[in-house]
């Protein structure tokens, strides 16, 4: 399977909503047009339009906190009997708080169930594809469990020297990390299971700034590819319907900024490693 860079495409994304202006150190790795791949996503029907564009980070330091070891995950309870909802307390709302730290969603450990509580449970059950109620039953705890039982959820094949995008397809995150220390987290999106995304270790080997995928013709900006045809790239139809839809086979991104920091600041032979959490 092949992609063309598409001309007409490539003059849209610079005069419309897609241009994003890049750091002022630039892209240091070949930018691939008519890279090899197949992209796109099987959310093409969708007719939303694209977000508009905002400036892309300059500096690396987005608004996360650096990657700690991670921390041995509490022993759940063999039953969990309880519904935790607004207004419940108590050591078992806490160890609900940090499990979802752990995913990677902004929350602080006080075991009072609060409203910042509840927004992380809704964003959770959302991106694991649950009821999306606010609150933690037996069934979004368990998913929970399933998702954080690693802690922090790192790929021990993460620990390396230098950048890796480190890419959870249980937590639904893309982590990028340069000599251990994170950088950026990302929500991203996966293949289904009859186009599923590859796991394993790989190396971005081609760029595209402008990349359209000829099979599918759906745009693909910001493409990293890291296997045969399977890319990073960011999708406006994520963007407008989240996890209701999938891609193809790729690592959907669905912030233009994360995008295109991530175009800018990740060289030609970076590791990725794709992995699950549970496996």
């Amino acid at each position: 399977m092949r992609v063309q860079n598409h001309p007409r495409f490539r003059q849209l994304f610079l005069a419309g909503a897609l241009v994003v202006v890049v750091g002022a150190g630039g892209v240091t790795a070949r930018e691939a047009y008519g890279a090899r791949g197949a992209g796109g996503d099987a959310s093409h029907a969708v007719t939303s339009p694209a977000p508009t564009a905002s400036p892309a980070p300059t500096a690396m330091a987005p608004a996360v906190h650096p990657a700690a070891a991670p921390k041995p995950a509490p022993a759940p309870p063999r039953v969990f009997t309880v519904t935790l909802r607004l207004g419940s307390k108590g050591p078992i709302v806490g160890e609900v708080q940090q499990r979802l730290m752990w995913t990677g969603l902004n929350l602080h450990k006080t075991s009072v169930f609060d409203a910042a509580t509840v927004s992380a449970v809704r964003k959770f059950q959302g991106k694991q594809g649950l009821r999306v109620n606010g609150r933690v039953d037996s069934t979004t705890y368990k998913r929970l469990v399933a998702v954080t039982r690693r802690g922090a959820g790192l790929d021990p094949r993460c620990a390396t020297t230098g950048a890796v995008l480190c890419i959870d397809k249980s937590q639904k995150v893309l982590r990028y990390l340069v000599d251990g220390r994170l950088m950026l987290l990302i929500d991203v999106r996966f293949g289904s299971p009859a186009l599923p995304t590859r796991e394993g270790v790989f190396s971005v080997y081609e760029k595209s700034r402008y990349q359209v995928s000829t099979i599918y013709h759906t745009p693909m900006p910001y493409a990293m590819f890291f296997s045969g045809g399977q890319a990073i790239h960011y999708s406006k139809y994520f963007a407008a319907v989240g996890y209701a839809g999938n891609s193809h086979g790729c690592v959907n991104v669905r912030s233009i900024p994360a995008a295109a920091y991530l175009f800018a600041h990740v060289d030609i032979g970076t590791k990725v490693v794709i992995y699950r959490t549970t496996s």
